[in-house]
């Protein structure tokens, strides 16, 4: 596969994997443990791209410590061009449509809606 990345641009698609993996994970346990609550996968899917949106976002600057003060530092964190606060903006985006869509399946599953 073909990344054109600057920086931490390269981290993008492994944050993405990190969170929905691990959201994949704590649903699964959840159902294990017997906290079985009927709900579509896309909510799972929909919750793990918000959070690494969220994670992005939160991990998108740089900050250099000078004389005791922390100062942000400009560098080319690039995936596909695009920096990484408008990569959370868009998978912020998508999750929130995948999610709301996971939320209006299971509605129309349960005959709720």
């Amino acid at each position: 596969m073909f990344f054109k990345f600057e920086g931490r641009g390269m981290l993008v698609p492994v944050y993405v994997v990190v969170s929905v993996v691990a959201v994949a994970l704590v649903s699964g346990l959840l159902q294990y443990v017997g906290l079985y609550l009927k709900y579509d996968f896309p909510i799972v899917i929909g919750i793990g791209i918000i959070l690494s949106g969220i994670w992005i976002h939160a991990t998108s600057d740089d900050y250099i410590t000078v004389n005791g003060k922390k100062e942000k530092i400009y560098l080319n964190n690039h995936l596909y061009f695009l920096p990484l606060k408008t990569w959370s903006y868009i998978l912020l985006y998508t999750g929130s449509l995948i999610f709301i869509s996971g939320i209006l399946s299971t509605l129309e599953k349960l005959k709720l809606l």
